[in-house]
């Protein structure tokens, strides 16, 4: 297992803990599409040798193990905005290597994992295993 990679999609609250938390036992890849987080990150990252921050999105093929924690946020009218989870789903899916394990870890819905279709159209070549780690919004 120390030979394995984790990459967490999307550095925010949620994934630089973890991200934080991985890098003490495995390499890891840090992405976001926020360039500039990801570059303060990385001057910021002189102790850490586990951990390596990118904005590209190839870097995803190198891993064995991806988190999605991008946010979900609230619309007006109360319903919740997945544009950032079906877009993390879209750039994932384009960038998974043979076997890899993919884990949702955003707040969603039941239902939602419809948004995962993007994994579905790459079975066959990849053969991704899925998973959703469900949270309750009190």
């Amino acid at each position: 297992m120390k030979n394995k990679i984790v990459c967490i999609v999307g550095i925010g609250y949620v994934g630089l803990p973890l991200a934080n938390a991985f890098s003490k036992h495995l390499k890891l890849i840090g992405f976001d599409v926020d360039e500039e987080n990801i570059r303060n990150l990385g001057n910021n990252n002189n102790t850490k040798q586990n951990i390596e921050f990118t904005a590209d999105p190839a870097q995803i093929k190198q891993a064995d193990f991806i988190l999605i924690c991008v946010p979900t946020p609230v619309t007006k009218s109360k319903e919740p905005d997945l544009r950032y989870v079906k877009s993390a789903a879209e750039m994932v899916g384009k960038n998974l290597k043979k076997g890899v394990v993919v884990v949702l870890e955003s707040t969603i819905y039941p239902g939602v994992t419809e948004c995962l279709r993007h994994f579905r159209k790459l079975k066959d070549r990849t053969k991704p295993k899925l998973a959703v780690l469900i949270r309750e919004s009190i």
